[in-house]
């Protein structure tokens, strides 16, 4: 077995396992199997969400709420730092399960990003709400389906600080059973699990790491022969 292949094997397997590492920069996760620890309600204070069981996966928790609002529920602390021109990525799972005064196909689960814990009506733009339930609601990127199910989503985004009208770059998850501007009164109709905000490293970062990577390893099965230069002097 030649040492050309062996190398080629290892430069392969540093480069797997090196991207691997590197798009798996996780800001903050949650899975509700514990408590609220990591959350907190608007401006520092009180909230309505609560772990539940899982109403469709015996022995899983996840969130619930006891009650709908506005402007967030419940916010993720402590803040995570963006970088402006950064890609990230947004992901979780939600339940749309119907009570019996549910609004068909608008339950009121919704949510996003939020750089100040406090609540604001018209504060409702991208820098808040990512995911939302409302199919007519303008400031949504993404509609969470309500069919009884659980189903993954996931929002990529670039962080730009003046697109979304955002104060800082500091920010907290935020997840709230929205009462609909007063239209929309169901409870226990809205649960979310597994969420999780993540840094997604740019593929120029990549390419240059592989790069580097494969000459790391390729450099002593090829070293550099130098040459000596004899001068003669008459």
């Amino acid at each position: 077995m030649s040492k050309l292949f062996i190398t080629s094997v290892f430069a392969t397997s540093f480069i797997l396992v090196g991207s691997l590492q590197i798009q798996a920069q996780v800001l903050f996760s949650e899975n509700f199997e514990n408590n609220l620890s990591h959350w907190t309600g608007q401006s520092y204070g009180s909230y309505s969400a609560m772990i539940v069981s899982d109403p469709l996966r015996p022995g899983n928790h996840v969130v619930g709420f006891a009650g709908v609002t506005f402007g967030g529920d419940i916010f993720s602390v402590p803040a995570v730092t963006l970088v402006e021109g950064q890609q990230y990525s947004l992901s979780l799972e939600y339940l749309g399960k119907a009570v019996y005064n549910s609004v068909p196909g608008d339950y009121g689960g919704y949510a996003g990003l939020c750089d100040i814990v406090q609540p604001n009506p018209y504060y409702r733009d991208a820098s808040i709400w990512i995911m939302g339930t409302d199919p007519t609601d303008p400031y949504i990127r993404q509609g969470l389906i309500d069919d009884e199910q659980w189903q993954n989503y996931t929002y990529n985004f670039v962080w730009r600080k003046a697109d979304v009208n955002a104060q800082y770059d500091t920010v907290h998850i935020v997840l709230e059973d929205f009462n609909g501007n007063g239209y929309r009164n169901s409870v226990g109709d809205v649960f979310f699990d597994n969420v999780q905000l993540t840094a997604v490293p740019e593929p120029s970062t990549i390419i240059l790491l592989m790069i580097g990577g494969i000459l790391l390893l390729v450099m002593p099965v090829f070293p550099i022969r130098s040459k000596r230069i004899l001068c003669e002097f008459s």
